[in-house]
């Protein structure tokens, strides 16, 4: 009884530890209890230094385009993000199918004002044909994009986003989203369901 008396009081104080240390971009909460935006975090606003931050690095789509990551793919969008590669059994397809499942709920508001981008970590391997493959599985509108490219560019990008892992297989499951404009931005794990995301990404919606 004694040690419990004791116990108790430190276990709670490790746990509320562990809650204050976790990072800005942890996820938390449902969207009833936290879509008012509380738990977005604020990264740079403005064309130079949003530029700088998440990087212009050159990738390459599905379909062979060259295209400059914040030029052509991040700006003045709101965005969901993913990491994926084509050799993946299991969260990749299942994350790719809660992707197709969001286009078709916002499908009036994609490409014109949110763009869906799933990145590949296994770049060496993952061409621009192999993911355009992979992609079709998901039948991709225009506001989903699959990037591709240099190892090192991909690198750079992944770094900025946070989840970074140089073990293909240990890649993050995580959502990043944001509205790039304002700069705000928070991530979520990827089991959440679609319709949840959504409710987030109406939230940054709107933001503008």
């Amino acid at each position: 009884m004694k040690f419990y008396k004791f116990a108790r009081p430190i276990a709670i104080g490790l746990v509320a530890c562990f809650l204050y240390s976790m990072p800005a971009w942890a996820d938390e909460g449902t969207p009833q209890q936290k879509q008012k935006s509380s738990h977005f975090i604020q990264l740079p606003t403005g064309e130079a230094g949003q530029r700088k931050y998440f990087t212009n690095s050159e990738l390459v789509t599905q379909n062979e385009k060259t295209v400059r990551f914040y030029d052509d793919i991040l700006k003045d969008k709101v965005v969901l993000i993913n990491f994926i590669y084509t050799d993946c059994k299991h969260a990749c397809p299942l994350n790719s199918q809660t992707f197709s499942v969001i286009q078709n709920l916002l499908a009036d508001k994609m490409e014109s004002r949110v763009r869906l981008i799933s990145i590949s970590v296994d770049p060496e391997n993952d061409t621009p044909a192999t993911l355009r493959e992979f992609s079709e599985k998901f039948i991709p509108g225009p506001g989903w994009k699959f990037l591709t490219g240099k190892k090192e560019n991909i690198e750079a990008v992944m770094r900025k986003l946070g989840p970074y892992n140089p073990d293909i297989e240990g890649h993050s499951p995580l959502f990043i989203m944001g509205n790039v404009k304002t700069g705000h931005w928070r991530r979520m794990r990827g089991n959440v369901s679609p319709e949840n995301i959504v409710k987030f990404l109406w939230v940054l919606l709107e933001k503008n």
